[in-house]
Order: C-alpha cells, then sequence, then structure tokens
C-alpha cells in the first residue's frame, strides 16, 4: 500500500479513497467538477489522478488541508 498525502482537504482524499475502489469515474468527475475555478482544475490534473488509479491501485490519499 502507498500513502499520497495531498494538499487537499482531508474529506476529498476520503472521497478519492472512495472513488479508487470504484468501476466509474463519477466520483472523481463531481470532485473535478468542484474545483472549477481554481488554478486546479485542469485536464492535466484529471489525467493525473487516472494515472495513479491505473498504475498504483493500493494507493491511499490523506488531505492535509482541513477545508471550507
Amino acid at each position: 500500500m502507498r500513502h499520497l498525502f495531498i494538499e487537499l482537504p482531508y474529506y476529498t482524499a476520503e472521497f478519492l479513497n472512495v472513488w479508487m475502489q470504484s468501476d466509474s469515474d463519477d466520483i472523481l468527475d463531481a470532485i473535478y467538477d468542484e474545483w472549477n475555478g481554481t488554478m486546479i482544475h485542469t485536464p492535466d490534473i484529471i489525467e493525473f489522478y487516472k494515472n495513479i488509479k491505473s498504475r498504483c491501485p493500493e494507493t491511499i490519499f490523506h488531505g492535509t488541508d482541513v477545508g471550507h
């Protein structure tokens, strides 16, 4: 198992952990939609997370921010 600490809210990391176990990208798409209007809302970030899911499926995300 791999632990990846991301500078995102802890609850976003938990949603990403659920998405990692899912057969669809619905959760990732919903998270990405929430990022609209921010600098993280780029096609590259979607590919980054999809690559993690396909290449390192044992990854566990940990958010380091409290969120709003």
